[in-house]
């Protein structure tokens, strides 16, 4: 299983992405909209786990915007 996780505390990112994948999951760790927004036009993720406070936006939009499209990847907030 492939992640996206959307956190701009690397500290919290760090522990958690160490955690995914010791348990045998693929995580890609992002920290703004923007480098999600990059990040999704590549496609193929499998579940995407999003922080709503991020630096250069709301995690609510791009939630919003990935529906609107037709996305339907999950996603936990």
């Amino acid at each position: 299983m492939k992640l996206l996780m959307v956190e701009d505390n690397l500290k919290l990112a760090g522990v958690m992405g160490r955690l995914l994948r010791d348990n045998g999951l693929a995580v890609d760790e992002v920290g703004t909209v923007e480098e999600a927004r990059a990040a999704l036009a590549l496609g193929g993720y499998d579940a995407i786990l999003l922080d709503l406070s991020l630096p250069d936006g709301d995690g609510g939009t791009l939630l919003r915007d990935l529906r609107r499209s037709g996305d339907a990847t999950p996603i936990l907030v």
